[in-house]
């Protein structure tokens, strides 16, 4: 709070003179903000990389899926009534054609389901999710104008680590 009062009362610096008050963009117009933000948006493909995070993540929707499928059809007690309420909410927003292909396809996974379709979805998930940290990591990079020395391997596994933590805390 004491930054607010001494930004508003636009306080004086050691030398005697007056300090710019954020509230007045730094002695900056508003066009010149905008370039400025827009510039660096440009310079660190900002756009580029959202939709890189986006896509890596979305990616991991899919893995994640089969294994919640895969996992109705291993618990088989109540395996009709869960993969009922899972399909409901897909069906709200999915076109009837791409409906029944997932329902179709829930319904083929679930009866066949086994040990080794559960382990590999828990790998590809684990392994797509942690490749959306992983991009996460070169974004947060490039923003904050750092260059990566560690090697793949290093990154790779630092991304699974923080995935699975990021999977113990939810």
């Amino acid at each position: 709070m004491q930054w607010i009062r001494a930004a508003k009362m636009n306080l004086s610096d050691s030398a005697g003179t007056t300090s710019k008050s954020l509230w007045r963009l730094s002695g900056l117009t508003l066009w010149q903000l905008a370039l400025n933000a827009f510039g660096g948006l440009r310079r660190n493909d900002a756009i580029g990389r959202a939709s890189q995070l986006a896509f890596d993540f979305l990616f991991a929707l899919f893995p994640l899926i089969l294994l919640l499928v895969t996992m109705f059809g291993i618990f088989t007690s109540r395996s009709a009534e869960l993969r009922n309420d899972f399909l409901s909410y897909f069906s709200n927003f999915l076109p009837p054609g791409a409906f029944e292909v997932l329902r179709t396809t829930t319904d083929e996974l679930a009866m066949n389901a086994s040990g080794g379709e559960f382990t590999f979805g828990v790998a590809a998930v684990i392994w797509f999710a942690s490749g959306g940290i992983a991009s996460m990591i070169t974004a947060l990079n490039l923003a904050y104008q750092m260059e990566e020395t560690r090697s793949w391997f290093k990154i790779r596994s630092t991304a699974i680590v923080l995935t699975l933590a990021s999977a113990r805390c939810w």
